[in-house]
């Protein structure tokens, strides 16, 4: 029988499709406009010709060369740009197939394929937002990787977690628990690690029954469970992941503050849409909304609640222009906006 999800869980299958969208346009801009790249202050024509002659013979040599001649934070800013977009299209590799097998009801592929994207991936890129020098220095310097190995220094990984979410710590709710710690009942470790496992035992909240494995024997009641789980809990995750890497993106790219208010606004309430706990005026209240959506075409102001059902769902059409402007993904039509600051 063909797997249909809950109706409560489209309009949240519908944002983790838009976190996806967002993440592709991110990295296909950041190709096309080649934000890795750093243009090096060279001190004179001789450091120039130098850098240029051991390049041609070895790239590494040449970095090694920059470091040790006064171009740190040239070799620093390129390899911060360079790991930041790696680490998305990791992300994303993993990311985008798992919703679409939840999706379909593989749930445990679903799961298994989100703990190296939400438990590793997703660790180096808080690193690098709240210590970029750091990771990077220890990432060029270091002779072990056992130096920037996430994997065994729970203090310093829980200390970055909390300083990047610092503003999304609450009595009730917890960002690290949530993501890592094994003694937190609603923490994403314990499926996280069944779904990879087929026997597991140290986590007390998600032990193997006796006589089955993991996922293996699962009925469709307990299907349907975990299935709920996944479109329950990832998009309270996803929702922090997007925000952080919006910000680093927004910075790299150097984009107007108008586009990315609008995508920052754009983020929270289609977060607030697929929690489908208020209306839409309520979010647009808990959004902390104070500026009008102007058409990049025309100008055209546009701050109606009509607008901004529009605007929360997948595109927006200007009444005036007929410009129409897609929300479902990085909105980056605001750029060519210059009568908005």
């Amino acid at each position: 029988m063909h797997f249909k999800i809950d109706e409560i869980n489209y309009a949240r299958y519908d944002y983790l499709n838009y976190c996806k969208c967002v993440l592709i346009d991110i990295v296909k801009y950041a190709d096309e406009h080649r934000l890795t790249t750093t243009t090096i202050p060279f001190k004179n024509d001789m450091d120039r010709r130098t850098f240029a002659d051991l390049c041609q013979s070895d790239d590494e040599e040449g970095m090694k060369w920059l470091l040790t001649n006064g171009y740190e934070d040239s070799v620093y800013d390129c390899t911060y740009k360079h790991v930041f977009f790696s680490l998305i299209v990791d992300f994303s590799n993993f990311y985008n197939v798992s919703i679409e097998q939840a999706f379909n009801g593989n749930i445990a592929v679903a799961w298994s394929l989100l703990r190296r994207p939400l438990q590793e991936t997703l660790a180096y890129i808080d690193w690098l937002y709240a210590d970029k020098h750091e990771l990077i220095k220890r990432m060029l310097n270091s002779k072990n990787v056992d130096d920037y190995d996430l994997s065994g220094k729970k203090d310093l990984r829980k200390s970055i977690v909390d300083e990047v979410y610092k503003e999304a710590k609450s009595d009730d709710f917890d960002v690290y628990s949530f993501r890592y710690d094994k003694k937190y009942e609603s923490s994403l470790d314990g499926i996280l690690n069944g779904a990879t496992h087929l026997v597991t035992t140290y986590n007390k909240y998600f032990k193997t029954a006796p006589s089955s494995l993991n996922f293996v024997f699962n009925d469709e009641k307990d299907r349907n469970k975990c299935v709920n789980m996944y479109f329950t809990g990832i998009p309270f995750v996803m929702h922090y992941a997007m925000n952080t890497i919006m910000n680093m993106f927004g910075d790299i790219a150097d984009l107007k503050d108008y586009t990315l208010i609008m995508n920052e606004y754009n983020l929270r309430l289609k977060n607030l849409k697929a929690l489908q706990t208020m209306s839409l005026e309520e979010g647009i209240n808990v959004a902390e909304i104070d500026i009008a959506i102007y058409c990049p075409e025309c100008g055209n102001k546009m701050e109606t609640i009509d607008d901004w059902q529009a605007f929360a769902y997948k595109s927006i059409k200007c009444k005036k222009c007929g410009k129409e402007i897609d929300t479902f993904g990085y909105i980056f039509d605001f750029e060519g906006i210059d009568f908005c600051n």
